[in-house]
């Protein structure tokens, strides 16, 4: 399979019409991450990463964003953030401007919070009790700690598909399909 024809099937999987509760809720959560991936500041800094790094970057981000919109497979999902985090970093080197490499920065934050996520909340279901908190106050902490934490996951999944709009933008296939868009 080419690089060419990822891209286009990753545009057509990226642009086809969402079920009403995904696009209610894609729309709310990553209200920026067409915008972001539009940015010619990211696009630039997609192409100045290196060839290994980029490709990392890419087909990580494409596993994580297409298994986070289709099932809830939070265990199968992370582990492809070790694809996707030295190409963030690589990204974040090779940003143009201080806002962009912060906001890469943070992304690589997020991905190290969503990582060891599990350990935190094992480590939550001790403590509350070690703490002499009543149960239901333990059970309303973990589901704040929950709602935090899928939070954070819409947060990184608007990153990472503003990355793989980035990368779609420069590709040769993505701004045939955009110049054909444009023409209609």
């Amino acid at each position: 399979m080419s690089h060419s024809s990822v891209i286009t099937a990753t545009y057509s999987i990226l642009t086809r019409p969402a079920t009403p509760p995904l696009s209610g809720s894609w729309g709310f959560a990553c209200p920026r991450a067409p915008k972001l991936g539009r940015q010619q500041g990211l696009q630039d800094s997609y192409e100045a990463t290196p060839g290994g790094s980029a490709t990392l970057l890419f087909f990580g981000s494409l596993l994580i964003v297409a298994c986070f919109l289709s099932v809830q497979n939070i265990y199968y999902r992370g582990i492809f953030f070790l694809m996707v985090l030295p190409g963030l970093l690589a990204l974040r080197e090779a940003a143009g401007s201080r806002e962009l490499a912060q906001r890469i920065g943070l992304g690589c934050l997020l991905i190290l919070f969503l990582m060891w996520s599990e350990c935190f909340r094992e480590a939550l279901l001790r403590l509350y009790p070690a703490l002499g908190l009543s149960h239901r106050l333990s059970n309303f902490l973990i589901a704040l700690f929950w709602t935090a934490r899928e939070l954070v996951w819409w947060r990184v999944i608007a990153l990472l598909t503003a990355i793989l709009g980035a990368a779609l933008m420069r590709s040769r296939t993505g701004r045939g399909l955009m110049g054909a868009s444009v023409g209609r």
